[in-house]
């Protein structure tokens, strides 16, 4: 009993993340170890640093490990994979996971910010892969409906704006006009 109230009392003051003298010769954390907290941090660090492809990596296994046993756990984890094909240039995949995760309606049930960032993302990703507005049109049309339908037209449109490409903005503007009157 008194061994346990040691280990009790060095447990108490541990902080994850903090550097620790080690003793004995038990094994190192390694990411397989790791609680999901910290897996999530590191995989955001990663996307904060701008390494997408160690961001991806670090997502694919939180959301492995998470199963659909934890949704949103494994929900946020097939946003931040899409977020990171995103960046790296890559919208196929980028559209195939969000149409996956906005298709998993239990999924995001719980959390209706996550369901609207993947639904801004999907309007983003079309528009990196589609040439032409009604192309972007047609496609959303495919996988959504409403006001989600317009929410990812507008991502769309600021997605084209911010990349200079004025006249599909405007096209997709004219869109998204059409549809609100109707």
């Amino acid at each position: 009993e008194g061994a346990g109230a040691a280990e009790e009392a060095w447990l108490a003051g541990f902080v994850p993340g903090a550097m620790v003298e080690r003793t004995g010769e038990g094994a190192l954390p390694t990411p397989g170890m790791l609680d999901a907290a910290e897996r999530l941090r590191r995989a955001e660090l990663s996307f904060a640093a701008g390494r997408w492809e160690e961001a991806r990596t670090g997502y694919f296994r939180l959301q492995r490990d998470a199963g659909l046993e934890d949704l949103p756990t494994w929900s946020y984890a097939e946003w931040g994979m899409a977020r990171c094909s995103l960046r790296l240039g890559q919208p196929i995949p980028a559209v195939e996971t969000l149409t996956s995760l906005l298709g998993m309606r239990p999924a995001l049930e719980q959390d209706a910010g996550l369901r609207a960032a993947a639904v801004a993302d999907l309007g983003r990703a079309y528009a990196a892969l589609e040439q032409d507005a009604a192309e972007v049109e047609a496609s959303l049309a495919r996988d959504l409906e409403g006001d989600e339908l317009l929410a990812a037209l507008e991502a769309a449109e600021e997605a084209w704006t911010a990349a200079g490409l004025a006249e599909e903005a405007r096209a997709l503007h004219s869109i998204l006009l059409r549809r609100r009157a109707a």
